[in-house]
């Protein structure tokens, strides 16, 4: 099995900066904080928050998608025994 590392590892590496802004904006989005908060206090969510907490589940599934997709491509850097790679490269590669 041939492992070309080097473009797993940039590949990789794009797909992470890409995911970066999203996961950052799924994080901190004070919109959705809000919004559990309140409906914390008021013990339910209306439907206008139902709505906002569906669009942001939705980025969140994209998002997670996206880095489990990214692992995946990783891991035969990761695994041992199936291809012979260097240690340094797993090391890169994590």
């Amino acid at each position: 099995m041939v492992v070309h590392v080097d473009s797993l590892i940039q590949t990789a590496s794009c797909s992470l900066q890409s995911l970066a802004p999203s996961l950052q904006s799924i994080l901190l989005d004070k919109k959705v904080i809000d919004i559990t908060r309140k409906a914390n206090a008021k013990g339910f969510f209306s439907p206008e928050d139902d709505d906002q907490l569906q669009f942001w589940f939705a980025r969140y599934l994209t998002t997670r998608r996206g880095l489990l997709e990214t692992i995946q491509e990783l891991r035969p850097l990761a695994m041992p025994g199936g291809a012979k790679v260097e240690d340094h490269d797993r090391v890169r590669a994590f």
